[in-house]
């Protein structure tokens, strides 16, 4: 499926229909039988492989789209947003030069405490925790080196009492991020 920008996409009761929202249109489709019901104006859409898993796939990478969180465009540059519930969020950026990137602790901004920092596989990942409009907030940035000197950032971010969910999500979105298919 190609969705038109702006979009927003949720998974509803069933595993092979999603609810497409575009501007003031939207529409509840089942992707098994693309050609029944109107959405056309809405996304193209072609019947899938039927795998277990959805998936999220952009002219850079694809990752796993994590139950719960909402799909959708994102008219700040990263190639999509999830939302997630009390908005918590997942978005990627780049890929970057990794001077950028590098050490993983320039990407904590003046308002966040480092909670913790790590590193696997040549991938690094901070915890930080901030408090935003009187709220304890909780984010993860994972860089993932892509290419010789360019890296991808994750983020995930969301308020204290949504952090276990958020965290799995953005692990699952770290650990399932593959180059395009192109």
């Amino acid at each position: 499926m190609l969705p038109k920008p702006p979009y927003r996409i949720e998974r509803v009761d069933e595993p092979t229909r999603l609810r497409i929202q575009h501007g003031d249109q939207s529409a509840v489709i089942d992707v098994s039988e693309p050609t029944k019901g109107s959405a056309t104006e809405l996304a193209d859409i072609e019947p899938g492989d039927g795998g277990e898993r959805w998936y999220v796939e952009t002219s850079v990478c694809s990752c796993a789209w994590p139950e719960g969180f909402a799909l959708a465009s994102d008219p700040e540059g990263s190639p999509f947003l999830l939302h997630g519930p009390e908005e918590a969020m997942i978005w990627l950026a780049g890929p970057l030069d990794r001077s950028r990137t590098t050490p993983i602790e320039k990407l904590a901004t003046s308002d966040q405490t480092i909670r913790a920092v790590g590193e696997a596989d040549g991938r690094e990942r901070i915890d930080l925790e901030y408090t935003f409009e009187g709220e304890r907030w909780w984010q993860r940035r994972y860089v993932v080196p892509w290419g010789e000197d360019k890296a991808i950032v994750i983020t995930g971010q969301a308020r204290s009492t949504t952090e276990l969910l958020t965290s799995a999500a953005v692990d699952l979105v770290e650990a399932s991020l593959a180059p395009a298919r192109n």
